[in-house]
């Protein structure tokens, strides 16, 4: 991992992220089903979720592409992409997530 993606996902932000996220899923539902809906995802679509974080639209994209789709999330963070990963699979959601 190169410097600026290991400085970006240290401790403090895992921190951070972890007691953000119930908040932002609140504040940011409507902007996530904003951007769901004009994407209009279908079954078996290939997605891609450039800047994931915690996992937000790409787990929203992923209930709507179903088993025969696809997403794929990409971020700096390891670590947050850790915490998508796990909020993914809560959901039954098989997601790849990539630095």
């Amino acid at each position: 991992m190169s410097e600026p993606a290991k400085s970006w996902g240290s401790s403090y932000r895992l921190v951070a992220a972890e007691k953000w996220k119930a908040k932002s899923a609140a504040m940011g539902r409507a902007v996530t089903e904003a951007l769901v809906e004009y994407a209009r995802p279908t079954a078996g679509m290939q997605v891609l979720d450039v800047a994931s974080g915690t996992g937000e639209p790409a787990i929203s994209l992923g209930e709507r592409v179903g088993p025969a789709g696809h997403v794929s999330g990409l971020d700096l963070s390891a670590d947050l992409l850790e915490i998508a990963t796990r909020r993914a699979q809560q959901r039954g959601l098989g997601m790849r997530h990539s630095t």
